[in-house]
Formats: C-alpha cells, structure tokens, sequence
C-alpha cells in the first residue's frame, strides 16, 4: 500500500549517481522532474560533487579505452567495411575525438545538473574529532577494520546529522552503498530501493482518482504487460556471444520455457496524465545453446584451420528478474477517457552472455 513521504528533502549519494549514469537513469530523471515541480527538494555537498566527477573522469576513460579497442578490433577483422561509404567514419571518428575536449565538457553538464536542480549542504569540520573516533571504533560507515577512503562519506554523513539538527528536518538518504546506508541517526531516513520512494511521492502529490486509474490500469492489463515483456525478452536476448570460461563461441538455438509473474511496481511520476511506471517481474527460462566443441579437433598451422569439429548444444537454464519501464496514459476518444499502456524498453534482467557449463 502507498505511503505519503515524510520529508521533501532528500539527498543523493554518489552510488547513485554512478548507478544512474549520472544523466541518463529513469528514476534519476524523474527525481529531477518531482524537484522541478517543487513536490520535493534535492541536496548534495561537496564532496559528492567532487566524487562524481572523479568517477565521471575514471569511467569515461575507460570507456574511451574499450571504444579504442573495439574500433581496432572491427578495423582488423572488419577490414572490407573500411571500403562501405556510409561506415567509413566509424574508422575515422577515434582522429576527431577530442579526449581532453570531451571530458570537460561531460563535467560541465553534470555541474550545471547540480547547479540547477540540487541544493548545497555545508560540509561541518566541526565533526572531525567524532569521525576519527568513529573509524578507530569501526562505527558505520567505517566497518570491518575502518577504511581510509570511507573519509569522505564519514564527513557527508555527519554533516547531513548537524544540518537536519540545526534545521529540525529529516532527510532521506539514497545510496546503493551499504556503509553508507549502516549510519545510525534518528533525522536520516536511509533508502536504497529508492523506486518505492519515488512511488509515494506520485501517491503525495497527484490526484487520488489519476494515481487510481495507473493502479487499475495495471491491474486490469498485467497478463498482457507480462505477454509483452516476454516477447520483448525474447527479442532482446543475446542471439550470439563468447563464453569466457571455456573459449566457445556460441549461438542461440532456440529459447523456451519462459515464464514469468508479477511480483511489484512502482509509479516514478505522473505528469500531463501520463504516468511512468517500474515493474518487477520474477521467472525463469530456459535455452539451447549451440557451439562449435574444438576439445574433438586438430589445428593445421598451414591451413590456419581446424579440422574434425563438431557441433554441440547445452540446455542453460536461470532464475532471473525483470524490470521495465511502462508507459501509462489517458487516450481522450470521447467519453469515457481509455487509459492505455504500452512497453519502453526491460531496464534490468536480460543476460549480457551465456556460460556455458
């Protein structure tokens, strides 16, 4: 059953942040949508600031690492591609990309993130002398053995403590981060599956009789939602891949037993009369997985080649959960209004790669 929220103030952690791809998670957005229409205020520090961009600056180089080597690797066994016209910048774009340029400009749109959306808690030095205490004490969130790089969440932390003191509030703490999320304090509401803080936040400030068309809506259609998403699962499940444990390329045979229910939602916002919707599906499936076994063959250095091998299949099998992203709005044809739904996209659950046993 929704809830009304306690308090409009809530801040974010820099795990979530990082979970959020900084600019481009759902539920990130749609926080920064509720904080727009003034339902709720965010507050950052600092320090978060400054963490994020040091991920923002670890994860981009990295990323530009892997995008370099997949780059050489399509140029070396792709090379016929260099001669297609309409691809040919695909090959070219590593000269034109400005590392240092780029860069500074991804920090600058997170900064202008925060600086439009996000309102600053003063870091309090004043706690210092409890922080120090605390980590030779091994308190939250310096566990198991206290360590150094814990610092910087000590002094959020205890910061957002006085803050809440000084300004008789509460505060909701988003954080993926179990250290994090372990301080003790009666003004800190920790949260992790921030999705059902989202959920009543829709419940607090939309109109009764909208948030109970979403809910009958859902209801009403969730044989058909669960239909589509297995249909979407289907169509987005990894046709082809490398199993790194044994060095087999591998296909996708065939895909059955798939089966999945409904275990919860959560309403992320409604504006307009359209409302965006997290739903969690629990299930299994099962797959036929070909492959090429070479463990039977031999390779012949001068044909660059092996011989005698054969075609082999498994039956892999998991447990899984789904979640995805539901369009829920009002169709106006005449009266009565039809609320209608349909599927953006499964947000978690499809696998990355099949291991092969």
């Amino acid at each position: 059953m929704s809830k009304e929220i306690i308090t409009e103030k809530i801040f974010i952690d820099t795990s979530v942040f990082i979970k959020e791809n900084f600019f481009a998670g759902i539920k990130l957005n749609a926080l920064l949508k509720h904080a727009k229409e003034q339902e709720i205020q965010l507050y950052t520090t600092e320090i978060t600031v400054e963490e994020c961009l040091s991920n923002i600056e670890k994860q981009f180089l990295q990323g530009k690492n892997l995008f370099k080597k997949a780059i050489k690797n399509l140029g070396n066994k792709a090379k016929i591609l260099k001669n297609v016209e309409t691809v040919k910048p695909i090959f070219e774009i590593e000269e034109s990309f400005d590392t240092e340029n780029e860069l500074a400009l991804l920090k600058e749109e997170f900064k202008e993130l925060i600086d439009e959306n996000f309102r600053f808690i003063i870091v309090d030095s004043g706690k210092t002398q409890k922080i120090i205490q605390d980590y030779f004490r091994e308190n939250p969130p310096f566990k198991d053995g206290g360590k150094k790089h814990e610092f910087p969440d000590a002094f959020v932390l205890n910061s957002l403590e006085s803050w809440c003191n000084n300004q008789n509030e509460k505060l909701y703490i988003l954080s993926d981060d179990d250290d994090f999320l372990s301080f003790k304090s009666k003004r800190l509401i920790p949260i992790r599956e921030y999705d059902k803080l989202l959920n009543s936040i829709s419940y607090t400030y939309s109109e009764e009789n909208i948030i109970k068309k979403v809910e009958e809506t859902i209801t009403a259609c969730e044989g058909e939602i669960i239909e589509k998403i297995i249909e979407e699962f289907e169509n987005e499940f990894p046709s082809e891949g490398w199993d790194n444990c044994f060095g087999y390329e591998y296909y996708l045979a065939s895909l059955e037993d798939i089966a999945f229910d409904y275990l919860d939602h959560s309403i992320l916002s409604i504006y307009d009369n359209e409302a965006i919707v997290e739903i969690n599906l629990k299930g299994h499936y099962s797959a036929e997985i070909g492959y090429e076994d070479l463990s039977t063959a031999f390779y012949d250095k001068e044909d660059d080649r092996y011989y005698g091998v054969e075609q082999s299949s498994q039956i892999v099998s998991d447990n899984i959960e789904l979640a995805a992203e539901l369009y829920i709005y009002v169709d106006l044809p005449g009266k009565p209004a039809i609320w209608e739904w349909e599927l953006e996209e499964i947000i978690k659950g499809i696998p990355e790669d099949i291991t092969l046993e």
